[in-house]
Order: C-alpha cells, then sequence, then structure tokens
C-alpha cells in the first residue's frame, strides 16, 4: 500500500500522494518516479538522492491509506479552490482517442473532465465509474468536488466521499448492440457478395466473383476484363492489384468474359437483399455494366456492413465524433472470429465466406444483450 505524503509549497499544503510517489533504490543510485500523467518514470543518476531528500524535505505528514484517522491537515481545502457539484457524466472518447468522463457542473456551463491522469481521485470513493462503457450517460449523480480553473474546463483537484453515482439502466454498449442486432434482421435472406478487381480507378473492372446465395449455394469464378494488364498498374501505396489479389493477367485467359456472366450475376443479385463490405462492390458492379452497355444490376436492398461490424466493435471514431471506425475485412474478423491473420484474405469467395461468417458471430453473441 502507498503510503500518503502531505508536503507544503508555497504555504499550501497537498497530499503528494494525488500527484507523484518516489521511491529510491537501496543503492541510493536510482528514482524510480510514479506521475499519474507519465508513469514508470526512472532517474538514474548521482542526483537521485538529493532529489529524493528534496521531495521527504517537504514533506510535514505521511499516512497510510489504512489509517483510521489520517492528520488533520489532510482534510485541508485551499481557499483557492472552489466546490462544485457533479450532476451529470457521460463517458466518451476524447479528440486524441483516450476514455474520457465529460461531468455537467451544476449552475455552471463549463464541463469538467476526469481523465486517465486525475481518475483516481474519483474511482476511490466512486469505483463504478470505471463500469460505464463508451458512450453511456448517466444524470443520477450528485458528487462534491473541489476543482481550480483549466483553461475552458475545471480541473478537480479534491473529490468528496459519499454523493451519489448510478450507473445507467441500460448501457450504451447494450443499446448500440441492440441497433447492430435491429441492422442485422433479415440476414438469413442475403446474397453476399465479394468483387476483386482490377483496381478502384472509373475505368477499372472486376476480375472475380464471389457470391454466398441465402441456400448457402457459392458462385465463385474468374472474369476476363477488357484490359488484362490493368492489374498490373502501381497504385499510391506502390502496389498493385495483382500484388493484393494474387490474380495475374495470364490466369485470365481462358475466363469468360463480363457479358459471358452478366446473367449469372444478375439472377443472383437482382431484386435481392445484397450484403457487401463497404460502398465499392455494388458501385464497380455497376461501372463495369455500363462499360458494356449492360442495364444496371439493382438489388432490392444494398446491406453496406461496413458500418453496421464498425458499430458492433465500438471503437469510436478520431475523425466524427459519435460515429465508430471503419475496420478493414481483416482487422474485423480477428476482433470478432478471434482469428489473426485471415487466410486467403483478398480472394473473392474467402471474403464473402469471412463476411457471412462475422455476421453470424454477431447475431449469435447478442443473444444476452437485454433489450
Amino acid at each position: 500500500m502507498k503510503p500518503n505524503h502531505l508536503i507544503k509549497i508555497d504555504n499550501r499544503i497537498i497530499n503528494l500522494h494525488d500527484f507523484i510517489v518516489a521511491k529510491l533504490s537501496d543503492d541510493e543510485q536510482t528514482l524510480d518516479i510514479e506521475l499519474l500523467a507519465y508513469p514508470d518514470m526512472t532517474i538514474e543518476s548521482k542526483h537521485a538522492k538529493k532529489i529524493f531528500d528534496y521531495l521527504t524535505s517537504l514533506c510535514i505528514a505521511t499516512f497510510d491509506d489504512s489509517d483510521e484517522t489520517p492528520p488533520q491537515s489532510a482534510d485541508f481545502i485551499d481557499p483557492s479552490w472552489t466546490k462544485r457539484t457533479i450532476i451529470g457524466i457521460e463517458h466518451k472518447a476524447s479528440n486524441s482517442g483516450n476514455p474520457t468522463w465529460y461531468c455537467d457542473v451544476e449552475g455552471e456551463s463549463k464541463q469538467l473532465y476526469i481523465r486517465q491522469s486525475n481518475k483516481d481521485l474519483w474511482i476511490e470513493h466512486y469505483p463504478d465509474l470505471e463500469k460505464m462503457n463508451l458512450g453511456d450517460v448517466t444524470e443520477n449523480v450528485s458528487i462534491t468536488c473541489y476543482t481550480i480553473p483549466d483553461g475552458d474546463f475545471w480541473k478537480p483537484v479534491k473529490v468528496l466521499a459519499g454523493g451519489v453515482f448510478t450507473l445507467p439502466d441500460i448501457s450504451a454498449s447494450a443499446q448500440r448492440k441492440a441497433q447492430v442486432f435491429e441492422s442485422l434482421k433479415g440476414h438469413q435472406k442475403w446474397v453476399y457478395g465479394d468483387f476483386e478487381t482490377t483496381g478502384i480507378a472509373d475505368d477499372d473492372e472486376i476480375v472475380q466473383v464471389g457470391l454466398m446465395l441465402p441456400n448457402d449455394d457459392m458462385q465463385d469464378f474468374l472474369v476476363k476484363p477488357n484490359d488484362p494488364q490493368k492489374l498490373l498498374r502501381v497504385g499510391k501505396k506502390g502496389k498493385s492489384a495483382s500484388d493484393i489479389n494474387g490474380i495475374k493477367p495470364e490466369s485470365l485467359t481462358n475466363a469468360k468474359t463480363f457479358p459471358e456472366v452478366y446473367a449469372t450475376i444478375r439472377e443472383a443479385i437482382q431484386n435481392k437483399p445484397f450484403a457487401t463490405y463497404g460502398d465499392y462492390d455494388l458501385k464497380t458492379l455497376n461501372q463495369v455494366c455500363a462499360m458494356h452497355n449492360l442495364p444496371q444490376i439493382v438489388p432490392s436492398e444494398h446491406i453496406n456492413l461496413m458500418p453496421i461490424i464498425a458499430k458492433y466493435i465500438g471503437e469510436p471514431s478520431k475523425y466524427k465524433a459519435g460515429e465508430y471506425k471503419w475496420q478493414s475485412l481483416t482487422d474485423a474478423y480477428e476482433q470478432i472470429m478471434g482469428i489473426k491473420d485471415m487466410e486467403g484474405a483478398h480472394n473473392a469467395m474467402t471474403d464473402t465466406i469471412a463476411l457471412r461468417n462475422i455476421v453470424l458471430k454477431i447475431v449469435n453473441s447478442l443473444d444476452d444483450i437485454p433489450f
């Protein structure tokens, strides 16, 4: 158990444990300093003893958390601190992506932040705070604290026990997953699909089709484009489509052309609910239809599973507040299926099967969500 050190600086008494804990090594050559903002900082020098002696000299009292009655000065309230009451808390990610609790202050327009650097001030008295999921909001709160100005916000320096803090009845995580479940209703009737292409430009073409029908029938075949050499065009990241999907121009020599396979694709997708990972596949499909002066293939519904799966994973977007980070299919597969390095990725049929399996895994995991 770490001791609490009361130090006096400029006539102010501060509990050093709230900000720093220092421990000198047995040989007095290493000083381990634990700062809430910079954990595991170590000073290794001949000055370690001097620094430790200086910190010790500032102490006016030392006590353990286990002490029944800490020194009276532990209850010291600096006259410059302002007493405030927290009446609501929302748990979400900051702009830098770090979990943060945004607190509404009674009678104030400014909010107060609970950050990783000062979280222990609150957890000591209100441990359920850590049980809030990202996105959770609770208004059944009345917590008294003392603060100092911190730009446009208030910085807490002391939190009092005995207040009210109640977790929300249904967490935002459960609500979010309930929305995902709603989005996946009817998945048994979907046609899943993925297309490998010569690239992502407006003149690129389909070179492999992977479709899975509701009865589990699979359609997997190569397609010979007008110009197979497009597969070798190097993109912005220094790789060609062939480098990514492994399809070589010479492997398409005996494949059917798009007009020859058009009827098969149309029969599978036209007027059916069509699920893909992103909106690129359907866009490219009709881009190639237009190249060959063929009618557009129009599903009864297009289900873009990328944002739905992102919501299920729940990693906040760093760019759009209230939204979730879009994952690559391989990352989503790893996080949901628990299998790293998805074998055969970027093969149209493999990706289609993986997508269907992800959906089934999500649906099966939502059986115990309280909604």
